[in-house]
C-alpha cells in the first residue's frame, strides 16, 4: 500500500511502529519506534520519510533529538478536526473549519466519519481562500 501512495505522489511520514506514548519510553525504545519505522518505510518504498509526527502530539527535547537523529523533522499541528473522538461528521466539519487559520496544519485521521465530510471540509476551506500544499 505504501508504494501505491508513493506512486500517486503522496508523501509518507513516520508516526512510529505502534503509536505509543513516547514520553513513557526508554531512549532505546524511543529510537526503535522512530528509527525502526523510518528504516522499514525505506525498505518498502526505497525512500526514508522526511517528517515525523509523534503520537498524541506528545513531544520532548529527547523525542525531537531522536527524530532528528533518524533524519526526520518533527511535524505537529495547530488545528484539530476533533475526529479522534468526535463521531458526528457534522461536528468534524464544524471543528475543521473553525480551527483552520492561514498556515494551519489540520489534524485529521483515517476514519469513516472523517472521510464522510472530507470533500466538504476541503471545499469550504478552498472557498475561504485556503490552498493545500505539502510541507516542502
Amino acid at each position: 500500500m505504501l508504494n501505491k501512495f508513493v506512486d500517486a505522489g503522496e508523501m509518507i511520514g513516520n508516526h512510529t511502529y505502534d503509536h505509543p506514548h513516547l514520553d513513557r519510553l526508554t531512549a532505546d525504545a524511543l529510537r526503535h519506534q522512530i528509527e525502526g519505522c523510518s528504516k522499514r518505510i525505506a525498505q518498502v518504498t526505497g525512500r526514508r520519510p522526511r517528517y515525523f509526527r509523534p503520537p498524541f502530539g506528545e513531544s520532548s527535547p529527547l523525542i525531537e533529538r531522536v527524530a532528528r537523529a533518524a533524519g526526520t523533522q518533527q511535524m505537529l499541528w495547530n488545528a484539530n478536526s476533533q475526529d479522534s473522538w468526535q463521531k458526528d461528521p457534522r461536528q468534524i466539519l464544524y471543528w475543521s473549519i473553525e480551527e483552520a487559520q492561514t498556515g494551519s496544519i489540520l489534524l485529521m485521521h483515517d476514519k469513516p466519519q472523517t472521510a464522510a465530510v472530507l470533500d466538504r471540509v476541503l471545499t469550504k476551506l478552498q472557498h475561504k481562500g485556503f490552498r493545500f500544499v505539502l510541507p516542502e
